[in-house]
């Protein structure tokens, strides 16, 4: 496969670790409680969001104290674009609210990005087998 130099295809995405993120006590004897010393489960918030790409890796990578909102998401595309500022950059991102909207959108359109869709979490998706002759 031929790459066509002038644009790059990045993989955006975002994950969120929080108290429950730590794994809890899951079976207690019957009849007795559990008891948990709750500032052993509060630990600071953090989000983030990173972009990779075939060529470069690690493209750009943002640590935030709390969820990822439209206004630390353009922040990030702005860090991004920074990182390749003459070439298209197709983003490839999931169906989070914060990339669609009209701002994100049109800081995309500014900055000479564009967003390609995962298709929609579906619960009921079912993997097909893929057979290459």
């Amino acid at each position: 496969m031929a790459w066509n130099l002038k644009q790059r295809v990045v993989y955006v995405d975002e994950v969120v670790f929080t108290k429950s993120t730590i794994p809890r006590v899951e079976y207690a004897v019957k009849g007795t409680n559990q008891t948990v010393d709750e500032k052993d489960y509060y630990y600071r918030y953090f989000a983030v969001v990173a972009a990779i790409s075939a060529d470069r890796g690690v493209d750009a990578i943002m640590v935030f104290d709390r969820a990822v909102t439209k206004d630390t998401f353009i922040a990030f595309l702005n860090k991004l674009r920074a990182q390749t500022p003459k070439q298209t950059i197709n983003v490839f991102l999931d169906n989070l609210s914060v990339h669609k909207g009209p701002e994100v959108l049109a800081a995309m359109e500014e900055w000479k990005m564009k967003p390609i869709w995962n298709v929609p979490y579906r619960f009921d998706f079912q993997p097909i087998e893929l057979v290459f002759s």
